[in-house]
């Protein structure tokens, strides 16, 4: 696929459950600045599109989480590029590090 609409959705809660399990072995646990840290440095990674979106060329293969989200815009939609808002002024709410379990969860 093209790595939009219905396809972030998968890619995310993936995403999101391979960082849950980051945090999860980390000593001693992760909380407050720390796990914001955490989480804000993981979507920084390079190779999101890859991994995650399983894009084979061009740029978006090595983009971050971050880069991914915001350059596509993704907002609390049902695909996070469109469709009924999953919030009230969703689709003016971004998707990043901070609020993705949320995004996932009310998906």
């Amino acid at each position: 696929g093209d790595g939009l609409a219905g396809e972030f959705m998968g890619a995310a809660a993936r995403y999101a459950a391979d960082l849950r399990r980051e945090i999860a072995a980390q000593s001693p646990p992760l909380q407050g600045d720390a796990l914001a840290n955490f989480r804000a440095d993981a979507a920084e990674r390079p190779g999101w599109g890859k991994d995650y979106l399983g894009i084979k060329s061009g740029d978006a293969m090595d983009w971050s989480f971050h880069a991914y989200a915001t350059t596509c815009g993704i907002t609390f939609c049902e695909t996070g590029l469109s469709g009924p808002e999953l919030c009230e002024g969703g689709s003016n709410r971004y998707v990043e590090a901070s609020n993705l379990e949320e995004f996932v969860e009310s998906a």
